[in-house]
C-alpha cells in the first residue's frame, strides 16, 4: 500500500522582513493538492496551500528549512514510520496566501460540500 506522503519544503515569494524568500515544511500526503492548474480556483490552490503550510514555522534561510524537513524525518523514523517520497522542495514561486488556517479550512469544506450537492442533483 502507497503511503502518498512526504516531508515538503515550500519556498515562497515575497518573504517577511524584505527576504527574498520564505521557507515552510510539512509532512503530508497528497501535496498534488497544492498544485496550481486550471481545474481548481485560484482561491481553492491558496486555502489548500495554507492548509498544508500554515502551521509551519516561517524560515528565511533554505539551510534552517532543510534542517527542520531533516529533524522532522528522523522524528518520523524513530516513530518507525517512513516517507514515501522523503524530502522534497517546491519552489511555488508566489508569496503564501494572507488568509487563517481556520479560514483555508472553511473554503475547502465549503468548496468540497458545493460541489458534492451538485452531484447529487
Amino acid at each position: 500500500m502507497s503511503a502518498d506522503n512526504g516531508i515538503y519544503i515550500g519556498r515562497f515569494t515575497g518573504g517577511k522582513h524584505g527576504y527574498t524568500y520564505e521557507y515552510r515544511v510539512c509532512e503530508d500526503a497528497a501535496i498534488e493538492n497544492c498544485d496550481k492548474n486550471d481545474m481548481i480556483p485560484m482561491f481553492l490552490h491558496e486555502a489548500y496551500l495554507v492548509a498544508y503550510y500554515g502551521k509551519s514555522e516561517v524560515y528565511n534561510d533554505h539551510n534552517d528549512a532543510w534542517d527542520r524537513a531533516c529533524e522532522l524525518s528522523n522524528e518520523i523514523a524513530k516513530d518507525n514510520g517512513f516517507t514515501e517520497y522523503g524530502i522534497c522542495m517546491i519552489d511555488y514561486d508566489e508569496e503564501f496566501p494572507g488568509i487563517s488556517l481556520e479560514e483555508a479550512n472553511n473554503i475547502i469544506d465549503k468548496y468540497w460540500n458545493h460541489i458534492k450537492a451538485i452531484r447529487e442533483m
